[in-house]
């Protein structure tokens, strides 16, 4: 088993530990190399265990880790990680440094174990620029030795990490009063074989909308009621989903009317999203709304791609949108694509991301693919899963050619996240033009600014920074217990931002 990655084999690992809080956690490290193992709590039928121990020395925390395979009394293989407990700590520094010695120390005898190489090393979390802010006192040569030697993540993940930092340097500091705020339209015109959100299809669920609607419109006006009371302005106004523009003109041209309460706002976006939804219409109410930025997403410029993934729209449509977009002179357009999609090699997504570069948008998203659970693309992949797995190091070569091309063409890297499931345990990154950079992004990725999530799915956050506590309220994904609950879910909020 040295050396070798179980592509495409299903075996099930043992858990045990004694500290079984850290299950979840611990089953992404170990699915990083073993992607189809399942992670059980119960030893029957296991075909390895896996063994995790913390223990405590003297101002130190340590983790030991061992392998073992069904029915063996000698490990495969062993490792540990500690770190130092600082002089100065509180119970929420304890569980992040038990948390990262825990997950070191699979990481580290796993990588010994099947030899490969990741290239986040041993972080999982969404947010790895926290690693950086956390450090903000220490040189750049001293993160870079720690991260790349200790963590075990690449010299070029560390470098990204660190020019992302530098053009977040005039947005990561908001006024103490400002919240960036989110409205969620969890509507789309069709699914996206990959999509896994809380979102479905506008004409089949189009008796959902008018109810929808109206606990959505009472949300915002509650809201903006809250704002008032408790002194809070908005610095980001962002309006996603699923995909805005896929409601009718009127329920659309509502929406825009009930978001204006919140001004006045240094920014405000528009996700349009899907060609197939957008029209001068839709863009005209828009622009009169006040709007800087919106998103027409192309995903990819290939047709057969597109039939594939679910997007009825063609590549010429989105040359169009793009085209009609221009004539409204908005601050910035941005552009989403996706390396690794179902039957792309490296030419069609090369070709991609010069077709989009030849659009000129000011911002360029690169996202990796995910193959979420309750996604139609897991499900398709479910009796082959080699398949997810085949590209690889292809997917990789996308995603390092679109940052020299995009870098080259004048656009650099501001914010970047992490999902479950991404092929070759890679990332998303924002990329733009200088001074185009949403904010908003930059908010809801380093937890810096609260935000308030309204609309089905949303989870609004208030930030303490003065110990790096985060507080939630979630918002119901269902829609119809949306539209049922809303008042409760009004009063999780007032109780987070009003206590």
């Amino acid at each position: 088993m040295p050396g070798i990655r179980l592509i495409g084999i299903k075996m099930t690992i043992y858990f045990d530990s004694n500290i079984p809080e850290f299950f979840n956690d611990i089953s992404e490290s170990v699915r990083a190399f073993y992607p189809h193992a399942a992670i059980s709590r119960e030893q029957t039928d296991a075909d390895f265990i896996l063994r995790l121990f913390l223990v405590y020395g003297e101002h130190k925390i340590i983790a030991e880790a061992s392998f073992f395979r069904k029915n063996e009394i000698s490990p495969d293989r062993t490792a540990e990680a500690d770190f130092d407990v600082p002089a100065q700590y509180d119970s929420l520094l304890i569980k992040r440094l038990r948390k990262r010695a825990a997950k070191l120390a699979v990481f580290r005898l796993l990588s010994e174990l099947t030899g490969i190489k990741l290239p986040w090393g041993s972080l999982t979390g969404i947010r790895p620029t926290k690693l950086i802010y956390e450090r903000s006192g220490m040189s750049r040569a001293a993160i870079m030795d720690e991260l790349i030697n200790i963590y075990g993540v690449e010299r070029q993940k560390v470098e990204l990490l660190l020019k992302i930092k530098d053009a977040q340097e005039p947005y990561i500091h908001p006024e103490k009063d400002a919240v960036s705020l989110y409205i969620g339209i969890p509507f789309c015109r069709t699914r996206c074989v990959y999509c896994s959100f809380a979102s479905i299809d506008a004409t089949k669920g189009e008796k959902l909308i008018p109810g929808y609607m109206k606990a959505l419109i009472k949300e915002i006006r509650a809201v903006s009621q809250m704002l008032r009371e408790c002194h809070k302005r908005v610095r980001c106004l962002y309006i996603g989903g699923g995909t805005p523009t896929a409601l009718d003109d009127g329920s659309f041209e509502e929406l825009l009317f009930e978001a204006s309460v919140f001004e006045p706002y240094c920014e405000y976006t528009v996700e349009a999203g899907r060609p197939d939804t957008i029209s001068y219409k839709k863009l005209e109410l828009i622009k009169r709304a006040g709007v800087q930025r919106i998103s027409i997403n192309p995903q990819s410029m290939n047709m057969r791609t597109l039939e594939i993934i679910g997007r009825r729209h063609t590549p010429e449509e989105i040359r169009s949108c793009f085209e009609m977009a221009r004539t409204f002179d908005f601050k910035c357009i941005n552009a989403d694509i996706i390396a690794g999609l179902p039957g792309e090699d490296l030419d069609d997504f090369n070709y991609t991301l010069e077709k989009v570069r030849e659009l000129s948008p000011q911002n360029i998203t690169v996202h990796t693919l995910s193959i979420k659970k309750g996604s139609a693309l897991a499900q398709i992949l479910e009796n082959k899963p080699a398949a997810q797995f085949n590209s690889e190091r292809q997917v990789r070569l996308m995603v390092e050619n679109a940052r020299d091309v995009l870098e080259n063409a004048g656009y650099d890297p501001y914010y970047l996240y992490r999902q479950k499931y991404q092929a070759g345990n890679l990332e998303n990154v924002g990329y733009a033009l200088h001074g185009l950079e949403c904010v908003y992004n930059i908010d809801i990725m380093e937890e810096s600014t609260d935000i308030l999530a309204l609309g089905a799915g949303g989870i609004s956050k208030r930030i303490f920074p003065q110990n790096g506590r985060i507080e939630r309220a979630p918002n119901c994904k269902n829609i119809i217990h949306y539209t049922e609950r809303i008042d409760q879910m009004l009063d999780r909020k007032r109780a987070l931002f009003l206590t």
